[in-house]
């Protein structure tokens, strides 16, 4: 008992030492810039991001297919070269046929580490961070790239401090046999005229009715989708309303005042549901 004890201090030790040392440590990499970092919000709840080397986007680390989906694909032999990886400090590279890992060029020791997404190896990558503050992110925005399902888990980290980001969101719901697919981009625009400004456009939408429906109903439940691809509109809500109303959707909590006509404006808002004949 006393051994687990003095394990568990030991480690609640560690995180505050390294918590403090990003705090430190943020206004002098602000200076410096985070392009290329992977950066520790340290005074938010732990989010872990990466930052393009442009220094214009940054993204969530939590996600292998975000950093897989913006890397370089490079041969394995290139990892190996130290001439290649000092040309590319900074960047998120892929192995060609390997798309389970990534590898991430450090700017400070010109070394590569690879990331799979499992704990471990984000605990690893995690040591690698420079500390900041949400001041001093909130100047770039968030790409949390395209997740499917429910995860709309990188819009609510956004959200919570109204931070500019975007999301595709592609969402396949079974209704008792009716599964209708839709796939959205999502925009939080940050804080305009005292509110924080969500921006939602449809690219696409369609249903998969149970078998025995006729092809004319089949017909005429996608063609009330239709309707609203490529229709987009904005919401204004306080930052708890909207952390919030993306909270439910995450766990899949749907209701019709998410969105009401006393907040929301646009194409999206004003199509009628019963098509044409």
């Amino acid at each position: 008992m006393k051994n687990i004890k003095k394990f568990v201090i030991a480690c609640i030790c560690d995180m505050m030492i390294f918590g403090l040392l990003s705090i430190a440590n943020a206004a002098a990499v602000t200076d410096a810039g985070f392009r290329g970092r992977i950066v520790l919000q340290a005074d938010g709840h732990g989010e872990l991001w990466y930052v393009n080397r442009a220094g214009d986007k940054r993204y969530p680390v939590k996600n292998l297919s975000v950093l897989v989906a913006i890397a370089s694909t490079v041969n394995s032999h290139d990892l190996a070269s130290s001439v290649f990886l000092k040309k590319n400090l900074g960047k998120v590279l892929v192995e060609n046929g390997n798309r389970s890992r990534i590898w991430y060029v450090n700017p400070s020791d010109g070394q590569s580490y690879y990331y799979n997404g499992s704990t471990e190896s984000l605990r690893f990558i995690s040591k690698l961070a420079v500390g900041a503050t949400s001041a001093s992110l909130a100047k770039i925005p968030v790409d949390c790239g395209a997740t499917g399902s429910f995860d709309l888990s990188c819009l609510v980290a956004a959200a919570q401090t109204c931070t500019p980001a975007s999301n595709i969101n592609t969402l396949t719901v079974d209704f008792f046999g009716t599964k209708p697919t839709t796939v959205t981009l999502y925009k939080i625009e940050g804080i305009k005229n005292g509110a924080c400004v969500f921006y939602k456009k449809l690219i696409s939408g369609s249903v998969v009715l149970p078998a025995g429906n006729p092809q004319s109903v089949i017909d005429k439940a996608n063609q009330s989708y239709k309707l609203f691809v490529g229709k987009d509109g904005r919401c204004r809500f306080t930052t708890t309303e909207l952390t919030d109303t993306l909270l439910r959707w995450s766990h899949g909590q749907f209701d019709s005042n998410d969105e009401p006509h006393t907040k929301c404006s646009g194409q999206f808002y004003n199509v009628s549901t019963v098509p044409s004949s």
